[in-house]
């Protein structure tokens, strides 16, 4: 699609075409869609009043629609004890915690005793410790939770040390990207340099304010060479990364109006998916950007009006059971199989030791079509042709294991999906990823 800035919101005229695109109050549609959200996110509260990522949740639907979350006062007791637990107090997560708290109307700075900012501070300060000056020097965590760790610093008027800031600037790519040409890394760098290119201590230095403006220049000109058709939805990158996309044009645009080519169809692209069965992050990156609101809406005083009492009938989430039974993946009877298409799936394992080319291929025959890549995993396991572990996120199954090599965090290793043909990273995960017929995939131990 040939990406220009000639079709805005303006030019369309849609009901659905609303908040994010003009400002203008929630369409019915949209609302429709926020509360569907809303009740979606609300029915996967886990046993202990939060969720699988917790924050994100929260922040999610304060933004969406303030006041949504009832029985909030057990989702706060839930948050502290998570940010009590030190396995949570990575930067990205508190900065989740921090702005998720402000969004309650909550203290960052004395939540329940708890310094919240100060850990982000912290968390902010000992990432960067480890780096020299030099161009591409390598931070302990990915750049997107570093992203959200300035977002925080900015929101709530944290103090923001120039240097590191210097760091994100010096870390976009020649074609305007953060990361490895990431839709989801950039559109988190550009809601963070759109949010400091305020700050006095930016505006106040000439120099310094025209780096932070033409890498956000030319980080809008990236994500608007990453919209695609997509059976007939239009999309930044996929639908998992559209929402995050949406708002940071959004704050980018210092006028309010967010000038995003083919702003309505992107609407109406995020109205039409259902998410009767969607994961907690993708609903609760969902909801703000319907509603117009992005994490700078949180400077300054927050509307916090008191939550709906819980329902009666209102049921917490069980815990869902990872494991799989290998009758679900056996050839029924003649009649069985009439209605049913089946395809072959292949799939290779890519170690530092194995990366050699032609990769050793592993046949999955008899893959029901529409299957999810999970599932084509755990009929190969059926096989006996492969081992692996996952771990449940916000985001659904995560790999961290295949054939006895566990994916280890402090050497920056992750179980990538990659395209078997072209060698690009697949655009979903492993629980939304369906292959196509002979299609092939590589497990790919990765380093970031």
């Amino acid at each position: 699609m040939n990406v220009l800035y000639l079709f805005v919101c303006f030019l369309f005229n849609s009901a659905s075409c609303q908040t994010v695109c003009d400002g203008g109050a929630p369409s019915v549609e949209v609302e429709a869609k926020i509360n569907n959200g809303i009740d979606r996110l609300m029915a996967l509260r886990n046993q202990e009043w939060g969720w699988v990522n917790t924050p994100l949740a929260v922040l999610g639907l304060q933004l969406g629609r303030p006041g949504s979350i009832f029985g909030l006062n057990m989702t706060l007791t839930k948050m502290e004890s998570e940010i009590r637990d030190q396995s949570n107090r990575n930067v990205g997560k508190l900065a989740l915690y921090a702005m998720a708290l402000k969004a309650n109307c909550e203290d960052p700075t004395n939540f329940r005793g708890i310094n919240v900012m100060q850990l982000v501070q912290q968390a902010m300060s000992a990432e960067f410790s480890s780096q020299d000056k030099i161009r591409n020097s390598k931070s302990r965590s990915h750049w997107y939770q570093l992203a959200l760790g300035f977002q925080a610093q900015c929101v709530l008027s944290g103090a923001i040390d120039p240097i590191h800031l210097s760091k994100l600037i010096q870390y976009q790519n020649m074609n305007g990207s953060f990361g490895p040409s990431s839709v989801d890394v950039t559109s988190m760098a550009l809601l963070a340099l759109s949010c400091v290119r305020d700050r006095n201590d930016v505006a106040d230095n000439p120099i310094f304010a025209s780096k932070v403006n033409l890498a956000i220049q030319k980080a809008i000109v990236f994500l608007g060479q990453t919209v695609i058709s997509d059976r007939n939805n239009v999309w930044f990158g996929n639908k998992y990364s559209t929402p995050g996309a949406l708002l940071a044009l959004k704050e980018a645009n210092r006028n309010g109006s967010p000038n995003i080519q083919y702003c309505s169809h992107i609407v109406e692209s995020m109205l039409r998916q259902p998410l009767a069965e969607e994961f907690s992050a993708a609903v609760a990156d969902m909801l703000p950007a319907l509603s117009g609101n992005s994490v700078l809406s949180l400077m300054g005083n927050v509307s916090c009006p008191t939550p709906d009492p819980i329902p009666d009938q209102y049921q917490l989430a069980e815990v869902t059971n990872m494991e799989h039974n290998c009758n679900d993946f056996q050839l029924g009877n003649f009649f069985q199989e009439f209605f049913k298409v089946r395809i072959n799936v292949r799939l290779s394992v890519i170690t530092p030791d194995t990366n050699q080319y032609p990769y050793n291929v592993i046949e999955v025959p008899d893959v029901e079509k529409d299957n999810t890549l999970l599932q084509v995993l755990q009929q190969a396991e059926c096989n006996t042709d492969i081992e692996f572990e996952t771990q449940n996120t916000a985001w659904g199954a995560m790999l961290v294991s295949v054939n006895g090599v566990r994916a280890n965090s402090n050497k920056r290793e992750y179980w990538s999906l990659v395209d078997g043909s072209s060698g690009s990273f697949l655009p979903t995960g492993v629980s939304t990823y369906q292959p196509s017929d002979d299609e092939h995939i590589a497990l790919k131990l990765t380093t970031w």
